[in-house]
């Protein structure tokens, strides 16, 4: 017996999944670990400020340019850019148009 094409369909019920909330910070703002040296292409070497990403808690906002590091990813935040954390600890970056 030879199988050319197969092809299986099921039905089931998801449960409904609730996402933790996180924490606001109790006052005061996210703090810079260390800064760096970065080539930007329209302003030359800029020293811009690291944060952690682990130490970042919803309510945290700063503006671009900076990088927020973590273990295994970077995230730059260019100029004119606006980073927040929601209360499920994503990261929001708001671009702005300067056209």
């Amino acid at each position: 017996m030879e199988f050319i094409n197969l092809r299986v369909k099921a039905i089931g019920r998801n449960p409904s999944v609730t996402l933790p909330r996180f924490e606001k910070r109790p006052e005061g703002f996210p703090v810079p670990t260390s800064k760096r040296n970065v080539m930007l292409e329209d302003q030359g070497w800029k020293h811009l400020p690291v944060y952690d990403r682990g130490s970042l808690v919803p309510g945290d906002q700063f503006e671009g340019p900076a990088i927020v590091e973590e273990r295994l990813s970077i995230t730059f935040l260019p100029s004119h850019s606006a980073l927040s954390v929601d209360e499920f600890n994503n990261l929001i970056i708001d671009l702005v148009d300067i056209a």
